[in-house]
C-alpha cells in the first residue's frame, strides 16, 4: 500500500497552520506571543529565512522541521554556513510513525546540497540518542559560568536545576537593543580578536537576535562596552542571563558588568561558552553541544568561541 505521508516545504499561507500543528504537539502556552517568535526566528533572521518542512497525510499537516540558519566568521575572514535545529513536532496522533526522522534527515540532505557546512545543537536528554542514532557527533559540554549576588544565591542556585523559563521577566534597566546597537556604536566595540569560527556578530544580527520585544533582552551600556542581558525563572530562582558582550576591552567589560551585578534583582548571573569577568566555573554543568558535518567536517567544541546567545532556543 502506498506510503500517504508527503514530506515537502511549507508554503507561505500554512504558517497559522505550522504553528497551531507546533504548540499542540509541544504544549505551548496559548496565551503566549507564538506566532510572532515564530516569525522572528524563521522569517526576520537576517542569516536568511528558514526551510519549514512539514510531514503531509492526505492534505493534513502532522509533522514540522525547521533547521534555523546561522553563520559564523573563520579566523582568516571567511564565512562558514550552519543551521541549528530548532523545531520539531509530530501530531499526537500520528506519532510512533518515524515522522521525526524521516523529516530530519530530508532536511538535512537539503541543507547539504544548498552548501551549508554543518548542524549545531545543544539537544535535551530525552532528544539526544535520536540524534545521535542519526549520525550527530557529541561535541562536548559547553562551559557554563555563573556569579552569586548575595548570601543566600548559592543555595538557591542549588535549587534551581531544571529547565530555566522559555518567556523573559520584565526588565528596565538599560535600553532597547535597537536603538542602541546602531552601525556606528557595534563597529566601535570591536572586541578583542577570538580563536576559531564565532557567530557574524554584525549590527542587523545583534538587533535582531536581541530586538524582539517579548523576549525582553536589554543593553547595559557604555562609550566602550555593551553588556545585553535578560531575566528569567529557574526554579526558584531569577537568573541574570549574560547573553552578549561587547567591548574595547576586558577592562571596560568589567565596568558594565559590575553595574549589571548591582541592579539588584537577580540572585546569580549566569554565562556560557565564553567567560565573562567576575564569574567562576560550574564543574560539570552546562549544555551538550552535538554537530553533524554536512559540506565540510564539523568543527570541534574547541574551535568554536561561543555566547549563551548562540546556544538559547525558544
Amino acid at each position: 500500500m502506498p506510503d500517504p505521508l508527503h514530506i515537502r516545504e511549507a508554503g507561505a499561507d500554512e504558517i497559522d497552520a505550522v504553528v497551531a500543528l507546533a504548540g499542540q504537539a509541544l504544549g505551548w502556552d496559548q496565551e503566549a506571543p507564538n506566532r510572532a517568535l515564530f516569525e522572528w526566528k524563521h522569517r526576520a533572521n537576517p542569516f536568511g529565512p528558514t526551510r519549514l518542512w512539514v510531514a503531509d497525510d492526505d492534505g493534513e499537516l502532522v509533522g514540522l522541521r525547521a533547521l534555523m540558519r546561522w553563520a559564523f566568521d573563520r579566523p582568516d575572514g571567511r564565512l562558514v554556513r550552519a543551521v541549528r535545529p530548532v523545531d520539531t513536532a509530530t501530531h499526537p496522533d500520528h506519532q510512533g510513525r518515524g515522522i521525526f526522522r524521516r523529516l530530519t534527515e530530508h532536511a538535512v540532505e537539503a541543507e547539504r546540497a544548498d552548501g551549508v557546512g554543518f548542524v549545531f545543537n545543544t539537544p535535551n536528554d530525552q532528544s539526544r540518542p535520536g540524534y545521535l542514532k542519526m549520525g550527530w557527533q557529541l561535541a562536548g559540554r559547553v562551559r557554563t559560568y555563573a556569579r552569586p549576588l548575595h548570601a543566600a544565591a548559592p543555595l538557591r542556585m542549588a535549587r534551581s536545576r531544571t529547565p530555566a523559563d522559555k518567556w523573559s521577566l520584565p526588565a528596565t534597566d538599560g535600553g532597547d537593543p535597537v536603538e542602541l546597537l546602531t552601525d556606528d556604536y557595534v563597529a566601535h566595540l570591536e572586541h578583542p580578536s577570538e580563536n576559531g569560527l564565532v557567530t557574524q556578530r554584525s549590527a542587523p544580527f545583534l538587533r535582531w537576535r536581541y530586538g524582539l520585544a517579548e523576549l525582553a533582552y536589554r543593553v547595559l551600556d557604555a562609550d566602550d562596552a555593551a553588556v545585553i542581558y535578560r531575566r528569567r525563572r529557574r526554579g526558584p530562582a531569577t537568573e541574570l542571563v549574560v547573553a552578549d558582550v561587547l567591548a574595547v576591552d576586558t577592562a571596560a567589560a568589567a565596568d558594565v558588568i559590575r553595574r549589571l551585578g548591582r541592579l539588584g534583582d537577580a540572585d546569580y548571573m549566569l554565562a556560557a561558552g565564553t567567560r565573562i569577568p567576575g564569574t567562576w566555573p560550574l564543574p560539570g554543568q552546562g549544555p551538550l553541544l552535538t554537530t553533524r558535518h554536512l559540506a565540510q567536517p564539523a568543527p570541534r567544541l574547541s574551535d568554536l568561541s561561543l555566547r549563551l546567545g548562540d546556544l538559547e532556543l525558544f
